[in-house]
């Protein structure tokens, strides 16, 4: 009976060798580097420690899949790897699961940059205090305000106020919500802008951040830098963007401030005592 056993047994061993199939076999790989091992200990004998095969050359297979976890995470999280992505140090492995959240305020996404800064909500168009809901109580009924962005920069904000008011009061509006009135730099921005204006009015001068104010011919943007030098046949400064109608800036009966006309986009100075509805824009660029 005992020698019956010990054939058996050795039949099974030697049909093991042969190479045919058994469910749960088991072989080591002396010379294979472990793919998915971490920069742990240097056991030559390979050693496993909780799901992470580590160190050593030998690879301990199961059915030909990595025992445990040894090359991959199957919570995402291999030891010494990446949460976000589920690979361990120095190995290939991915994460079943190696997922990370977005949308929720100081979350950061995939790529780790943060996906939303809390700031105080404005009337731009924006969801600025990042709670997923846009210009709440932000934007003034009296005045008239909406806030918009455009599709090239949603992150940089508008806002178009159908009140009336003078150049300098327009400015100081603008300076309540962190903003300034607006400087129309490419004629991209000013083409997407006058497309929003002539959507939301029907007014046909809208202030603008251009003045020459300080000193005539020396025209420059609200909070900014100056972009014309000179009257309508004067010449932009620094390759800056202008579109000014044929015959402005021509400072006729003292106009030293800017407006846009939203039907063309063009660009024309009035004086800053007139009263106008005004655009207004987020400081930062």
């Amino acid at each position: 009976m005992k020698r019956a056993a010990l054939v058996g047994a050795a039949g099974a061993m030697l049909l093991g060798l042969s190479g045919c199939p058994v469910t749960d076999d088991y072989y080591i790989d002396a010379g294979h580097p472990l793919s998915g091992s971490s920069a742990g200990d240097t056991n030559g004998a390979g050693t496993t420690t909780g799901a992470q095969t580590s160190g050593g050359s030998e690879t301990l297979v199961q059915g030909g899949k990595d025992q445990a976890g040894g090359g991959s995470s199957p919570a995402g999280t291999g030891a010494g790897g990446n949460p976000a992505g589920g690979s361990t140090a120095g190995g290939s492995g991915v994460g079943a699961a190696g997922t990370s959240d977005t949308g929720q305020a100081g979350d950061t996404g995939a790529a780790g940059a943060p996906s939303c800064v809390p700031s105080t909500e404005r009337c731009n168009g924006h969801d600025d205090n990042c709670n997923d809901v846009v210009d709440e109580l932000a934007c003034s009924s009296g005045m008239g305000c909406t806030g918009f962005t455009l599709s090239a920069d949603p992150n940089h904000g508008y806002m178009f106020c159908s009140s009336h008011k003078n150049w300098a009061q327009a400015s100081d509006a603008c300076a309540a919500q962190d903003m300034r009135l607006v400087a129309l730099e490419s004629a991209a921005e000013n083409s997407e802008v006058a497309k929003k204006l002539d959507a939301l009015t029907n007014d046909t001068d809208v202030t603008i951040g251009a003045n020459d104010q300080g000193m005539e011919g020396h025209w420059i943007w609200d909070g900014g830098g100056q972009f014309w030098a000179g009257n309508q046949y004067g010449k932009p400064m620094n390759n800056s963007f202008a579109d000014w109608i044929n015959g402005s800036p021509d400072n006729y009966q003292d106009e030293d401030c800017g407006v846009i006309h939203p039907m063309t986009g063009a660009w024309a100075d009035r004086n800053c005592a007139g009263t106008y509805a005004y655009l207004c824009e987020d400081k930062t660029p």
